[in-house]
């Protein structure tokens, strides 16, 4: 059947990738090859199907998805958890090398050896994922410092950072993690590099008083948005060719929260973070995308 075709066709194409990129079996990794591991669930397809009979006829429809999920797992350096951002750069000795396992929660173990863990992040936690990658030219940093690192941000105000050992690493789990916790229109955008994504709510001058929330991805000079509510359109925004960037306060329901307005010609986006310390980081990364300090921008 036409279901089984195109399921085939991802399974095989997957197979092919993974031997292709040297990817090693999640219960057979020799140490001298990699400490990340990698396994695909070929057998755990999610799919969406649809009947519709509009001719007369039954007829099946490969309808919104097929997704293999991936669990990977390894070692990365994980900080205490932190309620505001800092203001000084943490060292690896505020770092703890711990086993990592994503699989339906991204759980912590003491070593790979451990059966208890010591504490994990439920999908249902996580806002927002933020990428850093230091310039090993332009920006050098002392040794003590991890040049790839990511973020976590959590419902609850919370954060987490991570450590990698290398820039391979940072984009095999900023990848992956990103692909667990957001929606299929995300996927084809994780794949390559990538400064942060996650939920944000969001309006637009069509409908002024109408607040929605879609995942947002900033790639580059790029904003890419990827609603998460059906009959919503996808859309993206260069943020090189803004005219203004501000970030202004405005109340709502008698709570006062502050907003990102982006504006170019012809159209005006208002952006809400979820929480206040991803805002935070929102509004610093767009920032440093539109290659100003905000406020006006000059027509580029």
């Amino acid at each position: 059947s036409l279901l089984k075709t195109v399921i085939q066709f991802f399974s095989d194409a997957e197979s092919v990738n993974t031997a292709d990129m040297g990817y090693c079996d999640a219960l057979n990794c020799p140490a001298q090859v990699s400490d990340l591991r990698w396994t695909l669930e070929s057998s755990s397809h999610r799919i969406y199907s649809e009947s519709q009979a509009s001719d007369g006829s039954d007829q099946t429809r490969v309808y919104d998805e097929i997704m293999q999920p991936v669990v990977i797992c390894g070692y990365l350096y994980k900080t205490a958890a932190s309620t505001k951002l800092s203001t000084t750069k943490k060292t690896k000795d505020d770092f703890h090398k711990q086993w990592c396992s994503l699989e339906r929660s991204l759980l912590f173990y003491e070593s790979d050896k451990s059966t208890e863990t010591v504490g994990r992040i439920n999908l249902s936690d996580v806002v927002c994922l933020g990428v850093t990658r230091l310039d090993v030219m332009n920006s050098p940093s002392p040794v003590e410092r991890f040049r790839d690192m990511f973020e976590i941000f959590l419902y609850s105000e919370r954060m987490y950072q991570f450590g990698t050992d290398s820039t391979d690493m940072l984009q095999a789990w900023t990848s992956t993690i990103g692909k667990w916790f957001t929606p299929l229109s995300c996927h084809c955008l994780l794949g390559h590099e990538f400064q942060r994504v996650g939920k944000m709510r969001y309006k637009a001058m069509l409908n002024p008083n109408q607040w929605k929330e879609g995942f947002f991805l900033l790639q580059k000079s790029h904003l890419f948005i990827c609603p998460g509510e059906d009959g919503a359109a996808e859309d993206s925004v260069n943020l090189r060719r803004l005219q203004e960037l501000t970030v202004a306060p405005q109340t709502e329901n008698s709570d006062k929260k502050e907003v990102l307005i982006l504006v170019e010609k012809g159209r005006t986006l208002y952006l809400q973070g979820v929480t206040h310390l991803d805002f935070l980081m929102w509004c610093a990364d767009i920032k440093a995308a539109a290659g100003g300090r905000g406020n006006f921008l000059r027509d580029q």
